[in-house]
């Protein structure tokens, strides 16, 4: 009957926004699915830790991570991506899209959002 508490930098898999929690409790009955971040063995590589699609051809080098996303036309991409450091520039089909409230500076992640194409999204990402 009591809450079970999970505790770490957690996002929730099962709610559409990817929030970052450090807390939660399952009560008795309640589903619920977690990443732990804590537990990501290389905090220096980038990489798409979930995602409302399929990820293509990443490619990684010193200051840059890109990669194409691919889901059905008319739903909306949403991902929670891991960065050694944060974004100069986020490019979704070489459009600017970075904002600061989209950084979350202590799990060094952001969430990325757009809408999605079945021929592909090309993501450019430098910091």
């Amino acid at each position: 009957a009591k809450p079970y508490q999970i505790k770490g930098n957690l996002i929730d898999l099962f709610d559409p926004k990817l929030p970052i929690y450090t807390s939660r409790d399952v009560q008795a009955g309640e589903q619920c699915f977690f990443l732990n971040l804590d537990r990501i063995q290389d905090k220096q590589k980038p990489q798409v830790l979930a995602a409302a699609s399929r990820i293509y051809d990443e490619k990684i080098d010193a200051y840059h991570y890109s990669f194409i996303a691919k889901s059905p036309i008319q739903t909306t991409h949403i991902s929670r991506i891991l960065l050694p450091r944060k974004p100069k520039s986020i490019l979704v089909n070489q459009q600017e899209v970075f904002t600061e409230l989209n950084w979350d500076q202590k799990t060094k992640t952001y969430l990325l959002g757009f809408e999605n194409d079945p021929q592909g999204v090309a993501v450019a990402i430098k910091w």
